[in-house]
């Protein structure tokens, strides 16, 4: 047998959901003004409409708890009874108070509001879910119906908009930002497409992040993907809410419109992409996203720079970028790369595939590099550090499976994930700065030397340099050339003193190098004979050298020889 309960409990029970109402009420009303009068008002303004042949009948409901969260519900029936019952969710705030007005057509008047750009409105007919919409429409009776309903909302939006602010409450410091960012990305049903997603945390990075993403339609799987960055390498004010019919996404591009987001498909890496995509349920929460990734951004950035490697000298850093060009493999495609731990250096990198084997080869003096052309780039599915010559001059020696090819001006060394990339850039800047490009002369027999061997290095070409009138100033200089049966003679004879030592330099011409010596004022002064007869005067002869370090070398012997001479 049941004890009945006494009349009074269910007076106190009744008593207490009211106050409880109104004490969540009082909070909103405390924080953001009079919100629940007003959408009182607006469901006292809201009921059945008739139309010439259709009537229309609403509802308006929310909770103490959100009551910026409205859930609108309008039931449409024509003259034959036919019904269509459709439903709106949305956080009233988002709607732009600018935006409501008074319409009408023949036989109806209704209240529009709108919220701008972005759809906000989540609709459903007969409770299947449809795309977002941005415009809300609340039918009325009459004008002052339509009065009423428009000055309700009016005044609702702005006090909706702050009651939801203020139940924003986002970590501060980034570890637990970026655990509440995993918490928050979670599996979304967007109609006839579910999207399971989760957020990946690299415990070894504090701000290396992935994002796995499946999509299943009706059939089954769709497809898979896997996406990784760097929280502090994406655009603050990039990171926006977008809206796809049904889909309701959080993106953000990388700085700078870089293609630093790693994608994989189908668990092999599938290149690049600038833009993070994430899917969430709603705009709300898409907002709520937006906030956390623009406060996590900075921080993330801070933290990341404070994993770059710190060098304490030019060699301590040639060692540390050395031991960071290592091997891996990617796509079943084997890279083994290596370089050389001095500041002349060598970079030697083979690619195994099935297609084949290649070999290259990069002989370079880091003070030749520009220090602010320094950056990472991708290519198909690595990423690459890359450093141009001071001047873009054409300064790095290039053998590609054993043959010498053209001198280039780029260097690029090839890193297997953006951590590593990072690390090499940020060593490669130092290296460069702390590099010396001063090159110690000679004295003229060192120069007579070389220039006297560079037969041996380079076929058909012999020259020698020889002293006049037993003056180190009043030098000539000879050169043999063989090329297609035919040999070529040249002798140039010249006063070092009208040489402008400021011009001599190198020229780098395809796969050969040579030093310019030419005249001061450009006057013609040089003595030029072409087989033992043709005679004729130039501003400017040239060396051949065997290579860049050599030719480096020769400049500045020349230079000084030509400063060491009396000018006449």
């Amino acid at each position: 047998m049941t004890t009945p309960v006494p009349r009074p409990f269910f007076t106190f029970l009744q008593c207490f959901s009211t106050c409880l109402l109104l004490l969540l009420s009082g909070a909103v009303l405390g924080q953001g003004g009079d919100l629940v009068r007003h959408l009182e008002e607006l469901k006292k303004q809201l009921g059945e409409v008739k139309a010439d042949k259709k009537t229309y009948r609403q509802e308006v409901s929310y909770t103490p708890e959100q009551p910026y969260r409205l859930n609108i519900l309008t039931e449409e029936t024509d003259s034959k009874g036919k019904s269509i019952k459709r439903r709106a969710v949305l956080n009233l705030g988002a709607m732009d108070k600018n935006l409501v007005g008074r319409e009408n057509s023949k036989d109806l008047m209704w209240v529009s509001a709108r919220s701008g750009s972005l759809p906000v409105i989540k609709t459903y007919e007969d409770e299947v879910l449809g795309d977002y919409s941005s415009v809300l429409e609340l039918y009325c009776k009459d004008v002052d119906n339509a009065r009423a309903v428009e000055e309700a909302l009016k005044a609702a939006i702005p006090l909706a908009d702050a009651a939801w602010r203020k139940t924003i409450s986002l970590p501060t410091e980034l570890p637990a930002l970026r655990s509440w960012l995993v918490a928050h990305v979670q599996n979304i049903d967007a109609g006839d497409v579910t999207l399971k997603q989760a957020l990946v945390l690299d415990d070894k990075h504090p701000a290396q992040t992935w994002l796995t993403f499946e999509e299943y339609d009706k059939k089954g799987l769709k497809k898979a993907e896997k996406f990784g960055w760097d929280l502090g390498d994406l655009h603050e004010p990039s990171v926006k809410a977008q809206v796809r019919r049904k889909q309701v996404m959080v993106e953000a591009d990388i700085r700078q419109k870089q293609e630093f987001v790693s994608v994989e498909q189908d668990g092999k890496k599938n290149g690049f992409a600038r833009t993070v995509s994430i899917a969430t349920e709603d705009v709300d929460q898409a907002q709520l996203l937006v906030l956390a990734l623009q406060t996590a951004i900075p921080l993330a950035r801070t933290a990341s720079e404070h994993t770059l490697p710190k060098a304490t000298s030019l060699q301590d850093g040639l060692h540390k970028l050395s031991q960071l060009v290592q091997n891996f493999t990617i796509n079943q495609e084997n890279h083994e790369q290596s370089l050389t731990a001095a500041q002349v250096a060598t970079y030697s990198h083979r690619t195994a595939k099935e297609k084949g084997t290649t070999e290259e080869q990069y002989i370079f003096n880091f003070a030749d590099l520009s220090e602010p052309s320094v950056s990472i780039e991708t290519s198909k599915q690595v990423f690459l550090v890359e450093a141009t010559t001071a001047g873009k001059q054409s300064l790095i020696e290039v053998r590609k499976d054993g043959e010498q090819q053209n001198y280039t001006q780029k260097l690029a060394l090839q890193a297997p994930d953006l951590a590593t990339a990072k690390q090499m850039q940020h060593l490669l800047r130092y290296i460069i700065k702390s590099s010396s490009n001063k090159e110690a002369p000679h004295d003229l027999a060192w120069l007579r030397t070389s220039l006297a061997g560079f037969d041996e290095r380079q076929v058909g070409v012999q020259q020698k340099l020889e002293i006049r009138e037993g003056s180190t100033c009043k030098v000539a200089l000879s050169v043999r050339k063989e090329s297609n049966k035919k040999v070529d003679e040249y002798l140039y004879e010249f006063n070092l003193y009208d040489i402008d030592a400021d011009k001599v330099s190198l020229k780098v011409k395809g796969k050969n190098v040579e030093v310019a010596v030419p005249t001061r004022f450009g006057e013609e002064l040089i003595k030029e004979y072409t087989n033992g007869d043709k005679i004729k005067y130039a501003k400017e002869t040239t060396f051949a050298v065997p290579g860049i370090a050599t030719g480096k070398s020769v400049v500045a012997t020349l230079q000084k020889l030509v400063r060491d001479c009396p000018k006449k």
